[in-house]
């Protein structure tokens, strides 16, 4: 089994991705049949690799940066390079860069980041068949679906299935259950150069290869959400400041719209905090990035405050019924801030009081 997911991780033999689906046709014929979940080229992320990323955060997820170190903040960090050379200049911190193994004392990488681009939490739980192609075009051919996915396109060594699927077919057909026996079963996470996917196939080997790179040059590792706070300690959002961020959304102006996700991204996130989600909220256009890597930052960390999908224009009775669902210890400020957004839509001092 390891030689095969060592061969995956190598790239050494090419692979994809089969679901086992039944499906009925619009003349009633009912098909059951294998059916091929992209047809991108794939990377594995293999469950040992996850294990490792999930040891170096239970390890370092309270390390900071210390004085008199050189660091790399790595392809794997979601913090702007400029906001950390302003920190470091600004706080007199004797820091220094580099990007040679032999040369740094300390990397700097992304559990957020890591985690949804390498897929951390698929690889830890999901399990694959590999299963050699040429077993099912020479055994289990009429089980290949011929439709758009057509399975002449598939030219791939090995297909991987999961065990689900694999269950479906030998409900369809008992000689599928040899498989089981025959074939690895292996854990870990699959990847498609597909959309949204370009960073992981380009950062795979490095991101493979960290870990023991850590080990061998005996590095320190610190996250960029632990770094980002440090980084950030700034401004605190007031109401008063939520309500002129409120006037500067509404404008529609780009401009605006600008400002209001740069003065988001550089305010004290920990005190912010519930003037960010609420006002993260107000408006489609901040729930996307645009190229900000600041406000990308914020965004991962408002992920969880936010109130239907990115295209939704949420009501007021949707985003106070949602933000004190999820964080209702701030009851009292999402009050504040209802207050405001209220009579900022009215045009003018209308409630003078809401009452928790």
């Amino acid at each position: 089994m390891e030689d095969i997911v060592k061969q995956l991780v190598e790239k050494k033999v090419s692979f994809t991705e089969l679901n086992f689906r039944t499906s009925t046709d619009h003349k009633g014929v009912t098909n059951s049949a294998f059916y091929r979940y992209y047809l991108y080229k794939s990377i594995f992320i293999p469950q040992s690799v996850a294990l490792e990323y999930r040891e170096l955060r239970n390890k370092w997820k309270n390390n900071t940066l210390k004085t008199n170190t050189k660091v790399y903040s790595t392809q794997l960090s979601q913090l702007p390079s400029f906001k950390l050379k302003n920190h470091i200049e600004e706080n007199k911190l004797d820091i220094t860069f580099g990007r040679k193994w032999r040369e740094i004392d300390t990397v700097i990488i992304g559990d957020n980041f890591i985690e949804e681009m390498f897929r951390i939490k698929n690889a830890l739980t999901n399990q694959y068949y590999v299963i050699p192609t040429t077993i099912l075009k020479k055994n289990f051919r009429k089980y290949m679906h011929k439709g758009n996915s057509h399975w002449s396109e598939v030219n791939e060594e090995y297909v991987l299935i999961k065990p689900d699927d694999l269950e479906k077919a030998i409900q369809i057909d008992s000689n599928f259950s040899g498989l089981k026996s025959r074939c690895p079963l292996i854990n870990g996470a699959i990847i498609f150069n597909g959309h949204g996917n370009s960073k992981a196939f380009s950062q795979y080997e490095f991101f493979m290869n960290l870990p023991q790179n850590i080990r061998d040059w005996d590095l320190e590792v610190v996250y960029d959400d632990v770094l980002g706070e440090e980084v950030n300690k700034g401004m605190s959002l007031d109401i008063d400041i939520f309500s002129n961020l409120l006037t500067m959304v509404d404008s529609e102006d780009k401009e605006n719209m600008n400002m209001v996700k740069e003065i988001m991204a550089n305010s004290e996130y920990e005190s912010s905090e519930p003037y960010l989600s609420y006002i993260f909220n107000v408006h489609p256009k901040l729930k996307v990035v645009n190229g900000n890597n600041n406000y990308k930052f914020l965004i991962k960390k408002l992920e969880k405050f936010k109130i239907g999908s990115r295209y939704d224009k949420c009501t007021v009775d949707e985003i106070i019924a949602g933000l004190t669902k999820v964080a209702p210890q701030y009851g009292g400020i999402y009050a504040q801030c209802l207050k405001a957004h209220l009579n900022h839509m009215m045009g003018g001092e209308v409630i003078k009081e809401i009452i928790v």
